[in-house]
């Protein structure tokens, strides 16, 4: 270990007081795996089923805001979405990987006394045929501590990540069926 490294602690002392936080996380490269759209006709119907739950979650939520002055556009809980996607999907039938994870900006608020932080995870959903969903989620926090704010944030960007992730998987089945026209135009011709 040399003297420039994070964690040295001086000639002769082999103790290591706080590692490089590097070691601790994992980053892959972001792949555009649902560019292929959904593997087999499961994961198909199971999308379909998804979009066909969330489209009734919409159509309710104008009903209820018709003559509201509040926003127009649903922005549903995290929960909500991920037990819409283990009753879809089963609750064996997904899973999420961290793919990359990132601090955007942190500081102390003097006036406040108070530490701010943003966070950006990048999440990938994997169904168990293999459909993919890569999605971006951010989270911030602004608390009296360094570490509470940390981990608030983390957690509110991998929640996010997850909820727009399962939300993307529409674009998958919208661009495999384009996909599929474009395959049937060119044999047509």
């Amino acid at each position: 270990m040399s003297t420039h490294e994070p964690g040295y602690a001086g000639p002769g002392c082999d103790t290591i007081y706080f590692p490089s936080l590097s070691e601790f996380e994992q980053e892959a490269d972001v792949l555009d795996d649902e560019l292929y759209g959904p593997a087999t006709e499961w994961a198909r119907k199971k999308i379909g089923s998804l979009q066909t739950r969330l489209e009734k979650l919409e159509r309710r939520h104008y009903m209820l805001r018709n003559n509201s002055s509040r926003s127009k556009i649903p922005n549903y809980s995290s929960r909500l979405i991920i037990q819409l996607a283990n009753e879809v999907f089963g609750y064996d039938g997904w899973s999420s990987q961290i793919l990359s994870s990132e601090i955007i900006a942190s500081g102390y608020d003097e006036s406040r006394k108070k530490f701010g932080l943003r966070y950006r995870v990048t999440i990938k959903i994997i169904l168990k045929d293999g459909t993919s969903s890569t999605a971006v989620g951010v989270g911030k926090a602004l608390s009296m501590s360094k570490h509470f704010c940390y981990n608030k944030s983390k957690k509110e960007a991998i929640w996010s990540g997850i909820k727009s992730a399962i939300m993307k998987f529409d674009l998958v089945l919208q661009s495999h069926e384009e996909r599929e026209k474009g395959k049937a135009a060119t044999l047509i011709s």
